[in-house]
């Protein structure tokens, strides 16, 4: 199965980038052609008032739980490898090691990239492989991490959960100025994909989480131990650990996305996304998940070093035809301010889960928000330090499963210290 052969296919394309790479000492010429090695050490303090973690199996939307109150965890690690031909060209690869919930290297990311200047006002990207794609407003620091806040939102969170685009996309973006000499930027991007047919199933029995975590290629998510996916009398017995990136039904999901630009001043973009699964197929435990969405955002930079950032998202899927039929949908607002190195963000968000079928065993319905404050400092050779309160409501219906109260409220209170080089 193609599946297979994508597991065996990276490492040997890892190895082979490797060894192919000769080492450069930093300077200019490594900007222009040869291998550049960044990583970031990220540690953190937590104090948490709330339930165990999902990573755990419990009903918590956090990462980490009461159990890890005033420890100092190593929240992650991450290398990257970046091998530039020229200026236009180069390969980049991206690894992470988690502690939790079982200590793991993880590649995220391992593609190709070319960009070109088609003309004065005309330039495009391509991409092969498996990388991020750039639907997120707050992710844009390195190694897809936010400047903004430690834990991401609900809809980033999500993105890098259960999407990676496995695929190739290309980009073409116009700059040009008006009668008035406002400079303008618009881009396009469309793409084709495989390798995604689960995602859907952590938003559907999870529901919405707020971490700091992605899903490496080769991860897997935990699920509660919920009824639908007990073995069931002259059914499929699916797993309890899910592989958002798999491909089931052989056949790509695509999507598209439009950016508007005044530099330096407001970006809208608008995204629509469709993974085609066939949400009948079932594969090693694991069913193809019909989903889609749309999104549209906005991040305007204000008078007095002040950024408004806000994402909505909405979208529909589906497993095993109607066994699970869930409408979901996030939003997020987030006023950021800068001083020098000072930076202080606060956030709101909502999401939803509504269940749409009559699955009287799988209960998917959940409502939530979440209030964030975060402050950060940027600390002299590339060091960061970073404090974060969160206040997480949420009422979920599947509870009533475990015989626990469908609504929680959660608090945190994280301390990082984080180092990139």
């Amino acid at each position: 199965m193609i599946t297979e052969n994508c597991r065996q296919f990276l490492p040997a394309f890892l190895a082979a980038i490797l060894a192919a790479t000769p080492l450069h000492s930093h300077g200019e010429e490594v900007r222009k052609k040869g291998l550049q090695v960044s990583g970031l050490v990220d540690t953190q303090l937590s104090f948490n008032d709330g339930e165990e973690s999902w990573l755990q199996r419990g009903p918590g939307k956090f990462r980490y739980d009461e159990s890890d109150s005033g420890d100092l965890q190593l929240n992650q690690l991450a290398l990257g490898l970046r091998y530039s031909f020229n200026l236009e060209s180069h390969i980049k690869i991206a690894a992470h090691y988690y502690p939790d919930p079982d200590s793991s290297v993880e590649l995220t990311e391992a593609y190709w990239q070319h960009r070109s200047m088609n003309s004065k006002s005309w330039r495009s990207r391509y991409r092969i492989g498996a990388f991020h794609p750039e639907f997120s407003l707050e992710n844009r620091g390195k190694f897809w991490t936010s400047p903004y806040t430690l834990n991401s939102s609900f809809i980033n969170t999500w993105i890098g959960e259960e999407i990676r685009t496995i695929g190739a996309e290309g980009k073409w973006t116009w700059s040009g100025r008006d009668s008035k000499g406002t400079q303008h930027r618009v881009s396009f991007t469309g793409a084709l994909f495989g390798f995604n047919d689960p995602m859907g199933a952590m938003i559907s029995w999870r529901g919405w989480a707020g971490h700091d975590r992605q899903t490496g290629i080769n991860g897997t998510l935990p699920a509660r131990e919920l009824p639908i996916l007990e073995p069931q009398p002259g059914g499929s017995e699916l797993s309890p650990d899910f592989e958002p990136f798999m491909e089931i039904d052989d056949r790509p999901g695509y999507y598209l996305a439009a950016t508007w630009e005044l530099p330096r001043t407001l970006e809208v973009q608008a995204v629509f996304y469709d993974n085609l699964a066939d949400d009948e197929l079932l594969e090693d435990g694991q069913y193809g998940w019909r989903t889609w969405f749309y999104q549209i955002g906005a991040k305007w930079q204000l008078p007095g070093d002040f950024t408004l950032l806000s994402q909505v998202l909405r979208g529909n899927t589906i497993m095993n035809v109607d066994v699970v039929d869930n409408d979901f949908e996030s939003a997020y607002l987030m006023l950021v301010k800068t001083h020098g190195r000072h930076r202080l963000a606060a956030r709101w968000e909502y999401s939803e889960v509504i269940d749409l079928d009559d699955t009287d065993i799988d209960y998917n319905d959940e409502e939530g928000d979440a209030w964030t404050l975060a402050y950060s400092y940027l600390l002299p050779k590339n060091w960061k330090f970073s404090i974060e309160g969160t206040r997480r409501y949420s009422n979920q219906k599947s509870r009533i499963y475990f015989s626990e109260p469908t609504r929680m409220t959660e608090k945190q209170l994280l301390l990082s210290v984080r180092y990139y080089y």
